[in-house]
């Protein structure tokens, strides 16, 4: 536990600005419960969408197709809108498209190693596993922190992963106790 401590603390000292905010960490043993960690399906894969910015983007897209159509003069500034997401619709479409075909795995994890963001750890080398949250800027980053057998902590971004912490704590539980 000390040395997860120092490693909080020097991560803190590395940015002195965060030094007032509030960074925090959790043993992925205390974020989930049995019942989450009894739904992990073996092997754990998980791969990026981008279906679901598509489908979150749909409101807007029909808001600015019933804004410019409802405008009396059809003049370029009421039309405007439109364009502008309607490029937008077509570039998120094309990336969920392009990502299907070429679905990317960011997590993978069976009895034996954990793959995350092209990082592989094996199962028995692991001794805790910690998801720490930092709420530096408008939306916290989270990170999740292997400690090692030989001391050595590895931080790994997972903000952008598309999975929560306490999904990943799950999994890492799940295959930590049948290591």
């Amino acid at each position: 536990m000390a040395a997860i401590e120092n490693y909080i603390n020097n991560y803190k000292k590395s940015n002195p600005l965060k030094m007032f905010n509030n960074v925090s960490y959790k043993s992925t043993k205390d974020m989930v419960a049995a019942a989450d960690v009894d739904r992990v399906k073996e092997p754990t894969v998980i791969t990026v969408s981008y279906w679901n910015y598509v489908f979150l983007f749909s409101p807007v897209f029909l808001l600015a197709v019933f804004y410019s159509c409802r405008s009396a003069s059809k003049s370029i500034i009421n039309i405007l809108p439109l364009v502008i997401v309607l490029v937008i619709a077509i570039i998120l479409i094309r990336q969920a498209i392009v990502k299907k075909n070429n679905s990317e795995t960011e997590v993978y994890a069976d009895k034996d190693k954990l793959v995350i963001k092209k990082q592989t750890f094996q199962w028995k080398d692991v001794a805790n596993a910690y998801i720490m949250t930092d709420n530096a800027g408008r939306t916290p980053d989270k990170f999740l922190l292997l400690e090692l057998n030989n001391g050595e902590i590895n931080k790994i971004s997972i903000s952008q992963i598309g999975i929560s912490g306490k999904q990943l704590a799950a999994i890492v539980e799940y295959y930590k106790k049948t290591k």
